[in-house]
């Protein structure tokens, strides 16, 4: 890798040439005065390169000048371009001049349209650590790896003064980040001893809350790479002014730690905490156990009797806590891998599963996250939740047949084995996706397969010579990222995503109104590459990070990553939202498992109405309760969650920045305790903070 200066160019061209072939680019003012490349679409042998072309670069940005001649002849110039940046010009959006006209010369910030967020990832310099781990040394049938599902983020007050601190997890071996922001709007590494931590496994959730004057983190923490139970499942940390002032861990199980979720789920007034069984080490896909803890005097107790109905819930990915039906007490709500999103109603009698009475039963899928936002507006959450996506090495056929997953101690060699399969007409059952050499470590029972030609005709019961029935499997019956739309009653309606969505696995979703018009807006963290056999299966790429526009009427419309301005291309994980620099637009911040950190901050031309809740002592960030907007004619915006928790392994901050559509009057707040609060707006005031009474 070379330390000189460089600018990359990626033409995008219209319509059917949309890269551009045939372009003529002229760079000056580098090293070499003059440069000029051509988009060529093959031309080597066998081969054809990426259309990114890529200039030596001075340090000086006021020298480069830049000629694109596009394949239609028209021309365009660009010059004071910055160094060590890639630039994605897009032919209908820049300045051009037919050939026989003089050149235009425009500024970049001419030639590009302005975007919805800007990237200031370079002032927050973090990077995720994660260290190296063999996941098919302990089960080599696993379809991806396990190992490499961080990190999760959280927007959190440490110290008590208003402001947000960002908090990163980390990979096993590695170290928390947490980044404050100054009074001169900075962001910069915090001077705490949270960063001094122990992290014997990958830290996973992250969730906190303010009580009685100190701030709780809960961090969670997997046992997978340990290989012992005795690694503590999470750590609750006591936190008064940005430093440590109590630390307990709560203890290991057999289920490896997944995400977290805090709410009063007792009605005690205490935030109480879900940690999500993520899977069983060496035991992938069997189900795994998730629990509940108490708060009891600002400690976190194991609730037994409640954690029962989670036993072996199944490999919990995502949960978030909602009052789904508005009686005043939280509601639990699960994304599950090889299973269905889970809700779980909070009654007298405790937590009872609602998820086949309520339709989600039946939409199996490799669910990542879950989150809950109103987008028709008709004051009840909806949810969404995040899956596979319809671009990858599985397929849900149009005939209806899932794919599947069969697992068991195949050879009784004292691990789980397990084989993929989708259902093939022609043989009259399901026949495995993986070729015959992937299945060595089971070779042993397989001796009655003699040639790769009886294998390709063979049925899983076939293979292993019993009744395909009788073998523990798990289904996925539909592959889409979905949006499941109240309907007031009590019910769902369930919508696939926009298909642009559909183009990569997707991790997190963030519910936030980033342009301020009143209405609900969805984030997507996008992509996975720790596929198995990858010789077969392509990882998933095609994602850059995803905004879906909301209209209120729960229709979502994608935004293009050139106009959004967030175009990240690694591995996305968590995301977490937050006014970063008060201005009354929310600002995100993207992780991405071994890669840096991303930063947007918002620049909408619009800002919205910054909301805190101020709760009671023991929940003084009002974890739980949801706010409306009420305007001048009589009708409400959506309803906004205060979550602890949700979407993937993350929490935004429970400062809302809340947009509306017509004159807000009125701020109408359900406490979690179902109670609820309306406080009058005064004109022309951008920030209120409401009180409980």
């Amino acid at each position: 890798m070379t330390s000189g200066n460089r600018i990359a160019v990626r033409l995008v061209g219209e319509r059917p040439n949309t890269q551009a072939i045939g372009a003529k680019l002229e760079f000056k003012g580098g090293p070499v005065d003059y440069q000029t490349k051509q988009i060529f679409s093959g031309g080597d042998y066998l081969s054809g390169s990426d259309p990114l072309v890529v200039f030596a670069a001075s340090a000086e940005s006021d020298r480069h000048q830049l000629t694109i001649t596009w394949p239609d002849g028209s021309i365009s110039s660009l010059d004071t371009l910055i160094p060590n940046r890639v630039y994605e010009i897009h032919q209908h959006e820049i300045a051009r001049s037919d050939v026989d006209s003089s050149r235009s010369v425009v500024s970049e910030s001419d030639t590009v349209a302005e975007t919805l967020f800007e990237d200031i990832s370079g002032e927050l310099g973090h990077v995720h650590h994660e260290s190296e781990f063999d996941d098919f040394r302990i089960q080599p049938l696993l379809p991806k790896t396990l190992s490499r599902m961080g990190p999760g983020v959280a927007w959190l007050d440490l110290n008590g003064n208003g402001r947000d601190e960002l908090i990163i997890g980390s990979g096993k071996g590695g170290q928390l980040g947490v980044f404050e922001v100054t009074e001169n709007g900075n962001i910069e590494p915090m001077d705490t001893d949270l960063t001094s931590l122990p992290t014997p496994g990958d830290q996973t959730g992250i969730v906190g809350w303010r009580e009685s004057g100190l701030t709780h983190l809960v961090i969670g923490n997997a046992n997978y790479e340990t290989g012992t139970i005795r690694t503590p499942s999470a750590f609750h940390i006591k936190v008064k002014n940005g430093q440590i002032a109590e630390v307990d861990s709560l203890p290991g199980v057999l289920s490896t730690t997944g995400p977290l979720a805090a709410a009063d789920y007792n009605g005690d007034g205490t935030v109480d905490l879900f940690i999500g069984g993520r899977f069983v080490p060496g035991q992938y896909p069997r189900d795994a156990s998730s629990r509940l803890y108490r708060n009891v005097n600002g400690s976190l107790e194991y609730d037994e009797q409640a954690s029962a109905v989670l036993e072996d819930v199944g490999l919990v990915s995502g949960a978030v806590f909602v009052d789904y039906d508005s009686d005043g007490d939280q509601d639990l709500v699960l994304a599950t891998e090889w299973g269905s999103p889970k809700l779980f109603e909070n009654t007298d009698s405790g937590f009872i599963d609602r998820t086949d009475e309520l339709g989600f039963a039946h939409f199996t899928g490799l669910w990542n996250g879950v989150a809950a936002g109103d987008f028709n507006e008709d004051g009840y959450p909806d949810f969404v939740a995040t899956n596979l996506g319809e671009n990858s090495y599985y397929e849900v056929r149009g005939d209806g047949e899932p794919v599947k997953i069969f697992y068991g101690d195949f050879n009784r060699d004292q691990r789980v084995d397990m084989i993929e399969a989708y259902h093939l007409q022609e043989v009259g059952g399901f026949v495995p996706l993986n070729p015959l050499q992937d299945f060595d470590n089971i070779n042993d029972i397989l001796g009655h397969i003699q040639s790769h030609e009886q294998f390709s005709n063979m049925t899983v019961g076939d293979m292993l010579r019993t009744d395909e029935t009788r073998i523990p499997a798990k289904e996925v019956s539909t592959l889409q990222h979905m949006l499941f739309l109240s309907d007031g009653g009590g019910g769902f309606n369930a919508v696939p995503l926009p298909s642009e969505a559909q183009f990569s696995a997707t991790f997190h979703a963030s519910v936030a109104d980033v342009n301020s018009d009143g209405h609900e807006d969805l984030f997507m963290s996008q992509n996975f590459f720790g596929v198995a056999n990858a010789q077969q299966k392509p990882r998933l790429d095609a994602g850059r990070g995803l905004w879906l526009m909301g209209d209120g009427s729960g229709s979502l419309k994608p935004m293009p990553g050139h106009v959004s301005g967030v175009t990240v291309y690694g591995e996305q994980r968590g995301a977490a939202l937050s006014d970063v620099d008060r201005d009354g637009r929310a600002d995100l911040a993207v992780t991405q498992n071994a890669g840096a950190t991303r930063l947007f901050t918002n620049a909408s031309s619009n800002r919205g109405l910054i909301i805190r809740l101020e709760g009671p002592s023991t929940n003084q960030m009002g974890i739980g309760s949801s706010i409306r907007l009420v305007y001048d004619d009589g009708t409400k915006g959506p309803l906004r969650i205060v979550h602890a928790g949700s979407g993937y392994w993350s929490q935004n901050s429970t400062v809302q920045v809340m947009g509306f559509s017509k004159t807000p009057v009125a701020a109408e707040v359900t406490w979690d305790t179902g109670e609820v609060q309306v406080v009058e707006l005064s004109d022309g005031q951008t920030e209120f903070v409401i009180e409980y009474e």
